[in-house]
């Protein structure tokens, strides 16, 4: 099966909030409304692009955007990776 896949980027300035919100809030244990907030505004801009999903491909970011609270499905990567990771141990 072959499946066609389209990647979407935040615009540079987006980039660099979201960076910031990461490294200055999110790698230092803080959680911040106001921050969660534009996160989902990047989300939201992303899905108007299209984009049917989010990757969180940053550990920090699952502290801040869930299923529960964002616009998009997210695909958590830690877990993604880790899950696969279990199923071939249990399937060799």
């Amino acid at each position: 099966m072959i499946v066609e896949l389209s990647v979407h980027v935040p615009e540079y300035d987006e980039q660099s909030q979201v960076n910031r919100i990461i490294f200055e809030e999110l790698c230092q244990g803080e959680i911040d409304r106001i921050s969660t907030n534009y996160l989902n505004y990047v989300v939201e801009s992303m899905a108007k692009k299209g984009a049917k999903g989010v990757v969180l491909g940053c550990t920090e970011l699952q502290k801040s955007l869930s299923d529960d609270n964002c616009p998009l499905p997210t695909y958590d990567t830690m877990y993604l990776h880790a899950k696969a990771a279990v199923d071939y141990a249990l399937n060799e």
